[in-house]
């Protein structure tokens, strides 16, 4: 009883918080369409000097006031005088224009560069250690010299890998390599920030020289000078590479979204889009599956055959679907896209057709190709099926624990064949906060394990102690959504703050990774052999961190559960909100004013967010979770304010 009262006060907390949010981001949602549509006419008129646009037949145009110019509106930002020279650097444009896009990375990375000389040179994670270390010909993950484990992407291992051995051949140092590639990493993860802010700023505003808003704003600041950001960009791990690319998948998924499949139909644009499909699905196996359901929902989108515009001084979304950015060549105002009109039987098929060849092509050159060319002759082993099974293996291990005796021979025998642990080992080894101990370091008694037989002594047990696979699923992921958690890694009971711990240093097993170390300073702990590189600087990094979750208000933005609990659940109450809002197609209903009445738009919104939610829901059927492994979440951190930005818009 006190379980579902405690439930239900947290549902009313969390609506509360998410009517402050919506006030916060813009202006009440559920408005009625028509006034939607009088409120763009007036802007056309006011944002374009006079202009409004052209009423449908047998409808009254709206009165429009005549407004100044925006010239003469924003005309203190033409010249700033002597006492500020700087201010035009560092103002950010929000342009979705190359040149745009371009300063406003500078500026990212000029307010990210103290840390840059901060983690010289840049962050090795342990696995990344181990997956050099199998590069380079030392046995690593059990396996013998010469072999990589496609459990860490392969691809990955030779991404770093061939930077590493750059860096070796020219300067005699491995990681002055790995040092170039975190900054690669990181002007490219600015470059996507950018980016994705850009497009943000063009769907919620009508044209360039419009007022921001306050979410803008914050988004910005909070891409510029939250720590997270550096310091992820600057370590080398599997999930801040896949962030580079699946940032502006993203980006473009939205347009797909906006534009009704319209802009698959370019081919640069499909090119692009599956080029970064493929990427994120190689340096991440859970990137694949997050790019396909997102492109399965997008075969329900109503298809539309191409963006209606009116006059306008915002960047054209043409540069998206692969033709130029930023004002025409006549110098006149830029259209505004309003809408996608209706597509024709034919040219929906195609766009269907497009989106099923994008699904097929990702899981063709990230998987199947990959495994039958390049596994042989690279000398890449296969992962096993067993880690795609980390929660249903430590439910049956809490069984085995709690119920040592209550379980058939034929099930017992399909799991220790599956697993590689003896039914009386799965118990003892059981951790109710990760599955590592029974997946990562378990034997391989059995090298192609029965799938099949595993799930079906796994329905038997679950049939038997549902509670108890509810209790050991809900410990298992309780690091990413609960606001205390116990210390499980030092085995302390006391209750302490679930925010995210950093290492901003590299720690590598010395026996693997730790055998490059070469010219680089470092210390070697004689108890586990680990070496690694702390210094000053490092320390400085992870005090300015502390400090920052201490910070009352302020460190609610160090919190887990903000990030993979809080922010997706907003998303779908924001689209659920403006579920009356922007899914008609123009030529429908409308006469090319926009909706005249409220329409649905529930689904239209809810799969633009699936990114965000369905790559957050991921974390729920992770092997671990808490404070420790920050880099899981990090990209519910980078999409979150994109996506709240998106959440805002009108159009």
């Amino acid at each position: 009883m006190h379980f579902w009262i405690e439930t239900a006060i947290l549902c009313a907390v969390l609506i509360g918080m998410f009517r402050v949010g919506e006030r916060v981001l813009g202006s009440r949602a559920g408005g009625r369409a028509s006034s939607a549509a009088a409120g763009t006419a007036a802007g056309a008129a006011a944002l374009g000097g006079g202009f409004a646009a052209t009423p449908a037949p047998g409808i009254a145009p709206a009165p429009v006031a005549q407004q100044p110019a925006l010239a003469t509106v924003r005309q203190d930002t033409k010249s700033w005088g002597p006492a500020e020279p700087l201010r035009p650097f560092l103002t950010f444009s929000h342009t979705l224009t190359a040149s745009g896009i371009a300063a406003d990375t500078l500026r990212i990375l000029l307010c990210w560069s103290p840390y840059v000389v901060l983690l010289y040179p840049g962050i090795v994670a342990w696995d990344t250690g181990d997956q050099l270390g199998q590069y380079f010909g030392v046995p690593a993950f059990s396996m013998p010299a010469g072999q990589i484990w496609d459990h860490q992407p392969w691809f990955d291992t030779y991404l770093w890998g061939f930077f590493a051995s750059a860096g070796h051949t020219l300067t005699g140092s491995y990681f002055l390599g790995l040092f170039v590639f975190c900054l690669i990493q990181l002007a490219l993860g600015a470059v996507g920030i950018a980016f994705a802010l850009a497009y943000a700023a063009r769907w919620s505003y009508d044209a360039v020289d419009a007022p921001r808003s306050r979410a803008l704003h914050w988004a910005t600041v909070f891409f510029a000078v939250f720590p997270l950001f550096p310091i992820g960009y600057m370590t080398i791990l599997k999930d801040y590479t896949h962030m580079v690319f699946f940032l502006p998948w993203c980006v473009m998924f939205a347009e797909l979204v906006r534009t009704r499949l319209a802009a698959l139909r370019s081919p640069l644009f499909f090119t692009g889009f599956l080029a970064l499909g493929v990427l994120m699905s190689l340096t991440k196996k859970t990137g694949m599956y997050v790019a396909v359901a997102c492109l399965v929902l997008l075969l329900f989108v109503r298809v539309g055959e191409r963006v209606r515009e009116r006059a306008g001084n915002a960047p054209s979304a043409r540069g998206l679907r692969g033709r130029r950015l930023g004002a025409h060549a006549s110098g006149g105002a830029e259209p505004i896209p309003v809408a996608a009109t209706p597509a024709r039987p034919i040219v929906a098929v195609i766009s269907r057709t497009l989106v099923v060849a994008q699904i097929v092509l990702i899981w063709l050159l990230s998987s199947f190709l990959p495994a039958a060319v390049l596994f042989d002759p690279l000398h890449v082993v296969p992962s096993q099926s067993t880690f795609a099974m980390v929660v249903p293996m430590n439910q049956v291990a809490r069984v085995a624990k709690d119920y040592p005796d209550d379980v058939s021979e034929q099930d017992k025998a399909a799991i220790e064949s599956f697993i590689g642990y003896s039914w009386a080992d799965l118990g003892k080894l059981y951790n109710a906060n990760s599955s590592d101990s029974i997946t990562v370091l378990a034997p391989r008694l059995d090298p192609q394990p029965s799938t099949s037989d595993f799930l079906k002594a796994w329905v038997h047990l679950g049939l038997k102690h549902p509670g108890t696979y509810v209790s050991s699923w809900l410990s298992q992921i309780s690091g990413w959504g609960a606001f205390t958690a116990n210390d499980f890694q030092t085995r302390d009971a006391g209750i302490l703050p679930n925010t995210i711990i950093i290492r901003p240093y590299s720690e590598l097993n010395g026996s693997t990774g730790g055998t490059l170390v070469t010219t680089e300073p470092h210390n070697t702990n004689a108890s586990n052999g680990a070496v690694t590189f702390d210094n000053a600087r490092n320390g400085l990094v992870f005090k300015v961190w502390s400090w920052l979750s201490g910070v009352p208000v302020v460190n609610a933005l160090c919190y887990l559960a903000t990030w993979t609990l809080i922010v997706p659940a907003f998303a779908l109450y924001a689209a659920w909100r403006r579920r009356r809002e922007g899914d008609a197609l123009v030529g429908e209903d409308d006469g090319g004013l926009g909706p005249q009445h409220p329409v649905r738009g529930l689904w239209y919104r809810l799969v633009l967010a699936s990114p965000l939610v369905l790559s957050a829901a991921s974390l729920f059927i992770y092997a671990v979770s808490g404070p420790y492994y920050p880099h899981y979440m990090f990209h519910t951190i980078v999409l979150g304010p994109i996506f709240l930005l998106l959440a805002s818009a009108r159009r």
